[in-house]
């Protein structure tokens, strides 16, 4: 692996990383002061900060595995990283497809069309 991509992943793992950390914090104080939130949390949704943060704690852990396999070289956690990346390419097509075409309806209906 040339150096310099080694950087380049080295460095993009380390700030999902980050990321990872600060969607764990931002969802542990959410959980932690969920009487703050009872008006929000009132409803059935106190589901969703525990969805963030297993959404957090998977980025956080692809990111550690991303991080190490770059930094070793190690051909286990790159094949298990590649694949977990290709596994979410169906998913961000999906959500990306859903986004622009919800867009492009709420834009038709501002406009006064059906």
């Amino acid at each position: 692996m040339c150096c310099f991509n080694k950087f380049i992943l080295f460095t993009t793992n380390v700030i999902i990383f980050v990321f990872g950390v600060a969607v764990i914090a931002i969802s542990s104080v959410t959980i932690s002061r969920a009487s703050g939130y009872n008006e929000l949390l009132r409803e059935g949704t106190v589901a969703l900060p525990i969805i963030i943060l297993c959404f957090g704690i998977f980025i956080t852990l692809f990111g550690f595995m991303g991080c190490l396999g770059a930094l070793w070289q190690n051909k286990c956690m790159l094949y298990t990283y590649a694949i977990i990346v290709l596994s979410t390419l169906p998913w961000r097509n999906r959500s990306g497809h859903t986004f622009n075409r919800s867009s492009r309806n709420n834009e038709r209906l501002s406009a006064g069309h059906t």
